[in-house]
């Protein structure tokens, strides 16, 4: 599947279901944001890590979810 070009909002994505969308996602291309409550340190590392291995067209990025 080809989301070049699309954004996608992961709630959760520092752990889980919500991480492991995360890499799919940045592996179909996808642009993602990454949504996190507390655990900030985890959904950064997240995210150098798609920019670095699984997301060659798109961007990483997280935010506080309240």
């Amino acid at each position: 599947m080809d989301l070049r070009g699309r954004l996608a909002l992961i709630t959760g994505a520092s752990s889980g279901i919500g991480y492991v969308t995360a890499l799919r996602l940045a592996e179909a291309e996808a642009d993602v944001v990454l949504g996190y409550a507390h655990k900030e340190q985890a959904a950064q590392s997240l995210a150098e890590h798609i920019r670095q291995t699984g997301n060659q067209h798109g961007d990483a990025s997280w935010m506080r979810m309240h």
